[in-house]
């Protein structure tokens, strides 16, 4: 047996380096760290030098690295070679912590509109919104399942901008919805940024908004309640109405649980 104080066991070289024999073996298996020498009854015995070699595995597995980049690594090491690694890394690790952040965001906007449903207490308020480009689908004027769901996928495929923390509604024109119980609509995607898939720009302003509880089907009647009291109140307002969904089937299980915010910009207060 060689000298046992420089030559660990696979059990007692995974405790030293905090892993385990399974991954001591897989690791053997596809030639990316083997032991330094097998005994005649195919013991395995690890060198204490291969800590360092084994920690060098685990620090680029902990970058993001796969066992196949480490493995082309491995055969072809140096300091340069090494630091190339880090640079692409670090622009892959740079743009995971851009999507984090935009994730969480995302969450905390979430969050911070579902707690201002529950808590408001205003059939009617007004609330400065920014400008928005929405990415919009093609007018719809038959309101069969089919035809919606077909202009809702060709609106997400024709988007690859957008992804599902992109908030999404329906736009409509104001006298549309108060002449004609089935109004044309379309269905539309913020794209957060001006992109060449948008074709409708939100302006920015103050906007007069309530909450629609249920599906889209009964929005109407919500639309003609916000419009009379823009009346009361003679406050004239603009063309578009947006109808946000704020509580859609990611977070109940019918849609007559739907919590939907219809917006509709003010042009000014008359006299």
């Amino acid at each position: 047996m060689q000298n046992q104080k420089i030559y660990l066991t696979t059990g007692e070289f995974a405790k030293l380096c905090h892993t385990t024999k399974h991954t001591l073996f897989h690791y053997c298996d596809i030639d990316l760290f083997r032991p330094a020498y097998t005994d005649e009854n195919g013991y395995r015995y690890y060198h204490v030098l291969q800590y360092d070699t084994f920690m060098t595995i685990s620090e680029l597995r902990a970058i993001g690295m796969s066992l196949t980049e480490i493995k082309e690594y491995l055969e072809e090491r140096s300091p340069k070679r090494l630091v190339e690694l880090y640079n692409q890394q670090e622009l892959l690790l740079n743009k995971q912590i851009t999507r984090l952040k935009k994730i969480k965001a995302h969450i905390c906007r979430q969050k911070e509109t579902i707690n201002q449903v529950v808590k408001c207490s205003q059939n009617y308020f007004v609330e400065i919104q920014k400008q928005m480009y929405l990415s919009c689908s093609e007018w719809i004027t038959q309101r069969d399942d089919y035809s919606m769901a077909s202009s809702i996928g060709l609106l997400m495929t024709g988007n690859a901008c957008v992804d599902a923390m992109s908030s999404s509604g329906i736009l409509c024109k104001l006298n549309d919805s108060i002449y004609s119980e089935n109004y044309p609509f379309c269905f539309y995607i913020n794209t957060t940024t001006k992109q060449a898939t948008a074709t409708h720009i939100k302006q920015a302003g103050s906007y007069l908004c309530t909450y629609h509880y249920g599906d889209y089907a009964a929005m109407r009647n919500t639309f003609q309640k916000l419009i009379a009291y823009a009346n009361q109140q003679r406050i004239e307002l603009d063309d578009w109405i947006y109808a946000e969904t704020i509580i859609g089937d990611w977070a109940v299980n019918h849609p007559q649980e739907y919590i939907i915010k219809i917006s509709i910009k003010e042009k000014t207060k008359l006299l």
